[in-house]
């Protein structure tokens, strides 16, 4: 088992994008979950549902005691302060977006929570974040190095470094 090689990739694309982040990452901290890395952050250009602004996203390595299920409640939770509701548009535009990529090398398919997050394999954005925390690291279910995962992948949708003075400001 790859011990605490839990990833969650935040975004946002709604308001004050950097500060949302922030903010996410601040309560993430509160809530008993240890930031172990994290990416570069990136603007990047929507999928999808294209009809919206640029996300800005970054993906973090983390710990924490609590079960996926738990560690699910606890990341909707954060999304219901910073503002996140309900949207009518099916992956449109979010003030902040929590999703657990990986938890170790768990692998749940439920109502509730899917791990690996069921979309990874299509976004070039988190296969290059991923590069940044570990581009050896082998992805459970699909068995494959993130690297090798990169070299393969459609890179045509754009993706830039982000430089952020408010991130030093989070205490990681």
């Amino acid at each position: 088992m790859q011990k605490d090689m839990i990833l969650l990739c935040l975004g946002s694309n709604i308001g004050n994008r950097e500060k949302n982040i922030c903010d996410a990452i601040k309560l993430l901290k509160m809530n008993n979950i240890k930031i172990i890395s994290f990416s570069k952050l990136y603007n990047t250009e929507p999928v999808d549902y294209e009809n919206q602004k640029d996300f800005l996203n970054i993906v973090l390595r983390v710990s924490t005691d609590y079960s996926p299920e738990e560690l699910l409640r606890v990341v909707k939770k954060i999304e219901y302060i910073i503002g996140r509701r309900d949207s009518k548009i099916k992956k449109g535009p979010r003030i902040i977006d929590i999703d657990i990529l990986f938890y170790n090398d768990i692998i749940i398919d439920s109502d509730e929570l899917t791990i690996p997050h069921r979309s990874i394999l299509d976004r070039y954005f988190v296969i290059k974040m991923l590069m940044d925390i570990d581009e050896n690291y082998i992805m459970p279910k699909f068995n494959k190095r993130v690297k090798d995962i990169f070299e393969s992948i459609d890179k045509s949708k754009r993706v830039e470094e982000f430089k952020s003075k408010r991130l030093k400001g989070v205490g990681f």
